[in-house]
């Protein structure tokens, strides 16, 4: 019996050292994207456009009116194959849903919105400020302004952010096109 205890202690105590020794489940294997885990308080690179309804963000990156500003720490509150699910400081929690359409990594997706710290803004035009500020392209604005704003859009639909025109959805339905000149300024958003 003795014998049977000491076994069994052993047991659980190799499974309790085990199990801490793994800590946080990671989204990813890379790493440098250690950072993405069950717990981590991260901040958004861009503004994000939820679907207030539903709580929800797609990695489609639909816009719709609703803006999680930039900078706003976020806590990653658990993730599968499907979906992250973030929580903000106030406690409301989102989902962002990864899409069929979405050619990029998924953890490397995520991590383009989701990062340990967020970019200053220095150097930006007061045009870009605002949009940024107002979550929307406006002409005039810098291709970067348009990232801090709008986001990344979908690499199905833009793959090269080199390229003339960046396609958003307003939602599963309307498009947003987004035209650059040479210069790398928007020159109309229809």
């Amino acid at each position: 019996m003795k014998k049977a205890l000491s076994i069994l202690t052993a047991a659980m105590t190799a499974a309790l050292v085990t199990g801490c020794a793994s800590g946080p489940k990671k989204m990813s294997s890379d790493p440098r994207l250690d950072y993405l885990q069950e717990g981590a308080v991260v901040q958004l690179q861009y503004n994000l456009h939820p679907n207030e309804l539903t709580k929800t963000v797609s990695a489609m990156n639909y816009q719709p009116s609703a803006l999680l500003t930039r900078c706003t720490p976020v806590t990653i509150v658990s993730f599968n194959k499907a979906q992250v699910v973030f929580a903000l400081e106030s406690g409301v929690q989102y989902r962002w849903v990864f899409d069929k359409h979405l050619r990029s990594d998924k953890a490397k997706h995520f991590s383009e919105f989701f990062v340990p710290q967020c970019d200053k803004l220095d150097g930006l035009s007061e045009i870009d400020q605002q949009g940024i500020v107002d979550g929307q392209a406006f002409e005039g604005m810098t291709r970067k302004g348009v990232l801090y704003a709008l986001g990344l859009p979908p690499d199905h639909a833009t793959p090269n952010l080199e390229q003339s025109q960046w396609t958003y959805w307003k939602n599963k339905f309307a498009r947003m096109i987004v035209t650059f000149d040479s210069d790398g300024k928007v020159t109309q958003v229809k």
